[in-house]
């Protein structure tokens, strides 16, 4: 493909059109997806998420020729005196083994207790996607890199974010030169009803990791 490709700011108007985009490939894609979270459950806090990083002003698209959303990152401005996560409650395991993982994750990777303490603002990288038959294009480095200056000009010391896949894991730390800041393995995080490990990813993802780039 011989596509030019430049990052859209997204707007609040495009926010079902980018919802679409992530639940007809993303959320098809993604190595989590092997625990088919029902769209209904986990849609609110997709929508939560990605208007976030449109009224924080970083959330970016890329369109193809025609005119198709390919490409995705969401993010926001973390300061140390606000939560990071949204916190799950240990009655909602139940809905659905995802609610679980979800919970114990955050509960062991807790962003503010692992980085320095003189880190107070952060840009927060909460998605990252590249359409399947657009990957290996270099869009993904494109979408987390493209802007640097506004990133100093907000006055940010450091990009975080949890690399959730195999493949964004290679991103952020052998392209991007991102530090892997603390990772839990899959097999750490049990079901409190049957002892087994809740995920077991079919792509070789085998861990989260917490990334940082120092600025």
């Amino acid at each position: 493909m011989s596509e030019s490709f430049e990052p859209i700011q997204a707007k609040i108007e495009d926010l079902d059109e980018i919802i679409d985009y992530l639940y007809s490939d993303f959320f098809k894609n993604d190595p989590l997806s092997i625990m088919k979270v029902p769209r209904e459950m986990s849609e609110p806090t997709t929508r939560s998420v990605v208007t976030k990083g449109i009224n924080a002003g970083f959330a970016y698209y890329l369109r193809n020729e025609n005119g198709e959303i390919v490409a995705l990152r969401s993010a926001t401005i973390r300061t140390r005196d606000e939560p990071t996560y949204i916190k799950t409650d240990k009655a909602d395991d139940k809905k659905h083994p995802f609610m679980e993982f979800n919970r114990k994750l955050f509960e062991k990777i807790s962003l503010w207790d692992i980085l320095p303490s003189d880190v107070n603002r952060i840009l927060w990288i909460s998605l990252i996607s590249v359409r399947l038959d657009y990957t290996r294009q270099g869009l993904a480095k494109k979408l987390v890199t493209f802007d640097r200056e506004e990133w100093k000009r907000q006055g940010l010391q450091a990009v975080c974010a949890i690399a959730a896949a195999i493949k964004s894991q290679k991103l952020f730390v052998e392209q991007l030169g991102f530090k892997v800041e603390a990772q839990l393995l899959h097999t750490e995080i049990l079901s409190d009803t049957t002892g087994e490990q809740i995920v077991k990813c079919v792509d070789g993802t085998d861990r989260h990791q917490l990334v940082r780039l120092i600025l």
